[in-house]
């Protein structure tokens, strides 16, 4: 139940935000994260708590989870009730954007964790698919990690806006890959390794 939990979570970590405009003005009052963090954090720790109960090793994992669960409310407060105050002319200051930075990484590290301990579960149970899914999702995180590394120092470096505008979607759709390869791992280890 707890991987459930987890599994459904982890589909909320994809961002994908909207702004909010008046229909008379093209002016942004709010931006709306269609997946909030907010609620994939609280499914996460509630499920770090259920599959903590039969697996201790995940319960490291709550230490990591309450802090992100605290950034992701501060967040979703700043793009919303105090856009006002983070944003000015529809651009982030420079705080939120390198807190975003930090966010993606934790929740990077947290990724890798999470497999990292699911694997020798997976090899426990007899279940080498699931194992190797395991290792091949961490591969996928390290690679998604250095994408985002990589796309982030080109836009500083003022290179080529195409190379930039290459790299940071490259960096998206890996993303996008680890989010759902992950959460099709996390619930096919829900069907296979639960009770």
């Amino acid at each position: 139940m707890g991987l459930g939990f987890l599994f459904l979570g982890f589909m909320f970590l994809f961002d994908f935000e909207t702004a909010l405009s008046h229909a008379d003005s093209a002016e942004v009052y709010m931006l709306i994260d269609i997946f909030p963090d907010v609620i994939g954090w609280v499914l996460i720790l509630i499920g770090l708590f259920l599959y903590a109960r039969k697996h201790a090793e995940f319960a490291s994992l709550k230490v990591f989870a309450f802090p992100m669960l605290a950034v992701s409310v501060f967040t979703l407060l700043a793009g919303t009730l105090w856009y006002p105050v983070f944003y000015t002319g529809g651009m982030r200051i420079a705080f939120l954007s390198y807190l975003a930075h930090a966010v993606h990484f934790a929740e990077l590290v947290f990724s890798f964790l999470l497999f990292l301990k699911l694997q020798p579960i997976c090899e426990k149970e007899k279940e080498p698919k699931l194992a190797s899914s395991c290792r091949l999702m961490r591969t996928f995180v390290v690679t998604e990690g250095i994408l985002y590394l990589l796309s982030f120092v080109l836009r500083l470096a003022l290179t080529s806006a195409k190379v930039a505008i290459l790299a940071q979607r490259l960096d998206y759709l890996f993303w996008v890959l680890v989010i759902w390869f992950g959460a099709i791992l996390l619930l096919r280890s829900d069907l296979k390794l639960s009770d």
